[in-house]
C-alpha cells in the first residue's frame, strides 16, 4: 500500500487530478453512481454554461427554502462559475481531445453540494468556505488564454482541484453519516480550518507562477512561439470569446440580483394566474409587468423569479438586470442592453464556431442594437428578459431601453422574448407613455397585505433572538428599530410609539445608532450619497479616516474595523459578503436623506454639500505626505536579453527537443550583447 502511495506521489498533477475524480465516482452507491455517470456523460457532450451555473443554484435555493433556511445561491455562485470554467476549458489544461475529467469535477461539485443543503447546521459554515473560495480563485479562461503553454501554471490548476474534489469527496461522505456523526463534524470548524488553509496555499503559488510566467514573457516572442503550439487555436477560441464578451459590457450584472436575492425569498407569485400564463409553453412573445408601493418587495419578487424560470421544465434562457442608484453605471441603457446581451452569449457553449463569434463580435459594434438582437435572439428558443429598478435610469437612458424592448416585444420573427418589468404605482401613468408595449401584457400587484412578510419577521425574529440582540418577545413588530433596546420598559416604549412611515423609521433607526459613532455617521451617509459606484469596505475605512486639510497621514488614527464603525447607520446600510461592498438596503433611504430642508440633525443634506465633503476627502487623500516620497509601484524585472530565448522555450515548449532547437536557432541573434531589456519593457508599459 505504501509504495503504491508512493509511485501515486510521484504521478503528474493532471493524472492524480483524474484518479481523485474515479475514485470519487467509485465510492458512491450504485443508484447515485449511476446517476453520476449519466450527468457526467452529459456535461462531456454539453460542457456546462453559466445558465447551469444559475440552475445550479437555483435548485440548492429551492431545496433551502423548503427547510425554511437563508438563501445560500449568491454565495456559492463564483465558485460555481470557477468550476463551470474548469469544464468548459479542463481539455486546453489537461490536454486531450475528451474533457473527461474536467467534467467530472463540475459533476462531482454539484453532486456533494446537492447531497450537503440536506445538512443546513453544517451548510453555513460550507457555504462559507465556498464564499472564501469564489474571492481567491483565480479566472482560468483568462490564464489559459495567456499562458496556454505553461506546464507548470497547469499543474497547480490541478493541483487546486483536486483539492475541490478532496472538499467535496468530505462533503458527500458526511451527508451519508447519522445526524449525530454530522452533529459531531458541524460543531468542530477544525476541517473547515483545514481546508481553508489548503485553498489558501495554492491560490497563491497559481497566482505567483502566473505573475512569474507573465514577467518572462515577450509579448512578440510569444506570439511567434504560439504559432507553433497546436493549442494556439483554444487559445485564439478563448481570447476571441473574452472580446465578445467584453465588447457587450464588462459590468458585474450579478451584484444587483444578489443584493436582491439574500434580502428574503416569496414564493406567492407562482401561483398567481397572469404569471403562470406568462410562463407557459409555447406562447408568444409577451411582456409581464409588477407593480407596486415603495418598499413592497418588488426587487424581492423578480430576483426569486429569475431562479423559478430557470427551473421551469423547458429550460429557458433568462437574462436579468438589477440596477441599483448607488451605481451611475447600472442607470445607463448600454449597461443594461449590453448586459443582456452578455448573458446570453455565455450561455452559448464554449466551442461555438469561431465564425459565428467574429458575425456577434461585428453585429455588438453596430449602434443599432436592435439588429445586434434581431440576429441573436434567434439562436435561442425561448428568452426570458427580468428588468428592476428601470424607472429609476434617467429619461434618456429609460427611453432607451424602453425603444429597444418595444420593438423586440413587436418583432415576430426573433422566437419567443417575454419581458418582465417592475416599477412604482406612483410611476404607473409615466411609464405606460413610455413603454408602448404596456398596451398588450399581463400585469401581476403586491398585495396589501402579504402572509410571507409576517414569516419574514418571525424568521427574523427567531435569528435575533439566538443572536441575542433583542431580549423582549414583543419586539417582533419592528425589528431593527428595538433592536438596541436592552429592557422590557424601553422596548414597552419604543413599540408604544412605532414609526408609521418610512422616513420615520429610517430617522429612528440613525438617531439610535449614532452613538455608535457620532463623528463617523454623517461622513458616511454623504459619503454613501454621491459615490459614483458601490464603495468597499477598504474604501470606505480610508475615505472616514480622512480629516479634511490635515495632510499629514498618521496610521494610528485610521479606523481598524469598518464594519463596526458602519453599524452606527443601522440597517440602512447592508454589506455585499461577495464583493465586500456597502449599499443603502433600498433606493428610499437616499431619498430620505435628499429630502426636505438641509439638516444634518434631522438626517437631511443636499446633494452639493454632500459633493463638497467628497472633494474634501479625496484631495486631502491625495495630498499625504507619505505619497511624495513614492517614486513608484512598478518592480523592473532583471532580463538579460542573451536569456530570453532560452527562458522563452522552457517555458513555452517543454520537453520537445527538436522544436526547441529549431525555434532557438531562429531566434539567436549573431551578437547578442549584455543589454538588459527589462528597463525598456518597463518603459513600453505605461
Amino acid at each position: 500500500m505504501s509504495r503504491a502511495l508512493n509511485h501515486a506521489a510521484k504521478l503528474k498533477a493532471e493524472i492524480r487530478l483524474a484518479q481523485a475524480v474515479s475514485e470519487f465516482e467509485a465510492g458512491l452507491q450504485e443508484d447515485a453512481k449511476r446517476e453520476f455517470s449519466l450527468l457526467k456523460n452529459q456535461n462531456i457532450s454539453s460542457p456546462p454554461t453559466l445558465k447551469s451555473v444559475l440552475q445550479l443554484t437555483a435548485e440548492i435555493d429551492h431545496t433551502t427554502r423548503a427547510a425554511g433556511s437563508r438563501c445560500y445561491g449568491p454565495r456559492l455562485t463564483k465558485t460555481l462559475e470557477r468550476v463551470q470554467q474548469f469544464a468548459a476549458i479542463g481539455d486546453v489544461i489537461i490536454g486531450g481531445s475528451q474533457n473527461i475529467v474536467a467534467c467530472g469535477v463540475w459533476t462531482i461539485v454539484r453532486t456533494a453540494l446537492l447531497a450537503a443543503v440536506r445538512f443546513q447546521s453544517y451548510f453555513e459554515s460550507l457555504s462559507e468556505l465556498f464564499l472564501s473560495v469564489g474571492k481567491t480563485a483565480p479566472r482560468y479562461n483568462e490564464m489559459v488564454a495567456l499562458q496556454p503553454r505553461s506546464q507548470a501554471l497547469h499543474e497547480l490548476m490541478s493541483e487546486y482541484f483536486i483539492f475541490v474534489v478532496n472538499l467535496c469527496r468530505h462533503v458527500y461522505n458526511l451527508s451519508l453519516k447519522s445526524k449525530l456523526g454530522q452533529l459531531k463534524v458541524a460543531m468542530s470548524r477544525l476541517v473547515i480550518g483545514s481546508y481553508q488553509k489548503d485553498l489558501d496555499k495554492w491560490t497563491a503559488a497559481i497566482r505567483e507562477q502566473f505573475s512569474l510566467e507573465e514577467a518572462r514573457d515577450n509579448a512578440t516572442s510569444r506570439g511567434i512561439l504560439q504559432k507553433l503550439s497546436q493549442r494556439e487555436k483554444y487559445r485564439k477560441q478563448l481570447a476571441l470569446r473574452q472580446k465578445v464578451l467584453d465588447g457587450c459590457t464588462r459590468y458585474n450584472y450579478q451584484i444587483g440580483w444578489k443584493i436582491a436575492r439574500n434580502a428574503g425569498s416569496t414564493s406567492w407569485f407562482l401561483h398567481v394566474p397572469a404569471y403562470r400564463r406568462w410562463t407557459q409553453e409555447g406562447r408568444s412573445s409577451a411582456l409581464l409587468r409588477v407593480a407596486g408601493k415603495l418598499g413592497s418587495g418588488k426587487t424581492v419578487l423578480l430576483a426569486n423569479m429569475v431562479e423559478d424560470l430557470l427551473l421551469l421544465p423547458h429550460a429557458p434562457d433568462v437574462a436579468f438586470f438589477f440596477s441599483r442608484q448607488d451605481d451611475a453605471d447600472s442607470l445607463t441603457a448600454s449597461t443594461i442592453i449590453g448586459s443582456l446581451a452578455r448573458q446570453l452569449i455565455e450561455a452559448m457553449p464554449m466551442d461555438m464556431r469561431e465564425s459565428s463569434m467574429h458575425a456577434i463580435l461585428t453585429n455588438i459594434n453596430n449602434p443599432d442594437m436592435v439588429l445586434f438582437f434581431q440576429r441573436l435572439l434567434p439562436l435561442f428558443s425561448r428568452v426570458f428578459f427580468i428588468l428592476d429598478g428601470i424607472e429609476d435610469c434617467p429619461l434618456g437612458e429609460r427611453e432607451a431601453v424602453f425603444s429597444i424592448i418595444d420593438q423586440l416585444l413587436a418583432d415576430k420573427h426573433i422566437g419567443v422574448l417575454s419581458v418582465c418589468i417592475s416599477y412604482r404605482l406612483e410611476a404607473e401613468q409615466r411609464i405606460e407613455v413610455e413603454l408602448k408595449a404596456f398596451q398588450n401584457f399581463e400585469a401581476v400587484s403586491m398585495p396589501e397585505e402579504n402572509e410571507e412578510i409576517n414569516e419574514y419577521i418571525q424568521a427574523k425574529f427567531d435569528t435575533s433572538l439566538e443572536s441575542g440582540a433583542l431580549k423582549f418577545l414583543w419586539a417582533t413588530l419592528q425589528i431593527d428599530s428595538i433592536c438596541s433596546k436592552q429592557t422590557d420598559e424601553s422596548i414597552r416604549a419604543a413599540l408604544d410609539d412605532l414609526p408609521t412611515d418610512l422616513p420615520a423609521m429610517y430617522r429612528r433607526i440613525l438617531h439610535q445608532r449614532k452613538n455608535l459613532a457620532p463623528e463617523y455617521q454623517e461622513r458616511i451617509l454623504k459619503l454613501m450619497l454621491v459615490a459614483m459606484r458601490p464603495l468597499s469596505l477598504d474604501e470606505l475605512r480610508e475615505a472616514i479616516s480622512v480629516v479634511p486639510l490635515q495632510t499629514t497621514w498618521d496610521p494610528k488614527k485610521q479606523i481598524n474595523d469598518a464594519r463596526s464603525v458602519l453599524a452606527c447607520c443601522g440597517s440602512l446600510l447592508i454589506i455585499d459578503e461577495d464583493q465586500s461592498t456597502a449599499h443603502f438596503i433600498h433606493p428610499s433611504v437616499q431619498q430620505f436623506l435628499l429630502s426636505g430642508r438641509e439638516d444634518p440633525s434631522d438626517f437631511h443634506f443636499s446633494r452639493k454639500v454632500a459633493e463638497l465633503d467628497m472633494a474634501r476627502v479625496i484631495l486631502t487623500y491625495l495630498n499625504y505626505n507619505v505619497f511624495q516620497t513614492q517614486l513608484s509601484t512598478v518592480k523592473v524585472p532583471s532580463l538579460p536579453a542573451r536569456d530570453v530565448p532560452a527562458r522563452i522555450m522552457a517555458s513555452s515548449l517543454g520537453n520537445s527537443e527538436r522544436i526547441r532547437a529549431l525555434a532557438l536557432h531562429l531566434l539567436r541573434k549573431r551578437h547578442q550583447g549584455h543589454l538588459d531589456i527589462g528597463q525598456r519593457l518597463s518603459d513600453y508599459s505605461d
